[in-house]
């Protein structure tokens, strides 16, 4: 252990501390240090616990280390409680304990762009192969295309997909 690694575990607990540091340099093994010493000298409780991280493998691997200095005491259950996760799942379980204050249903869900995109294209070719079905609807839509030269469905989907 080195001398950062000791500040980081002895940090005062009633203060932020933040480790930074590169892959490899025992980041998760401090903290893991650093969360079995303030449990233990019962500074905080297990459910009092919040450490919040980047990837879901930083979260997975800090939840494991950790579990694992508990594993023998009489923590190890409690520890369970403990919020170590990212950012992002930390504020999705944010918004769904208090949903209820800020008027969004519980059973909300979050979407990337990517995932918008391509339900909105679906949308797009459902509407599409609901006027193709009808002739009359085909022939107005068939004007529309060669009107603004699209030959094919896709120029249109991406136009209409742009606009909004």
């Amino acid at each position: 252990m080195n001398k950062e690694q000791k500040e980081a575990i002895d940090f005062p607990v009633d203060k932020n501390l933040i480790i930074s540091a590169g892959a490899g340099s025992g980041k998760t093994y401090t903290l893991s240090l650093r969360v079995q010493k303030i449990i233990e000298e019962k500074k905080i409780s297990p459910s009092q616990l919040l450490i919040l991280t980047f990837t879901n493998n930083a979260a997975h691997n800090m939840k494991k280390k950790i579990l694992e200095k508990f594993s023998s005491s009489s923590f190890s259950d409690k520890m369970l409680s403990s919020h170590v996760q990212t950012f992002d799942s930390f504020m999705q379980f944010l918004l769904k304990k208090f949903s209820s204050l800020i008027d969004v249903s519980s059973s909300f869900s979050i979407v990337d762009k990517s995932i918008i995109n391509t339900q909105k294209k679906k949308l797009i070719d459902q509407i599409l192969d609901e006027y193709y079905e009808d002739e009359i609807k085909r022939e107005k839509i068939k004007k529309v295309l060669i009107k603004h030269s699209f030959f094919k469905d896709d120029n249109l989907k991406n136009i209409i997909i742009s606009i909004y």
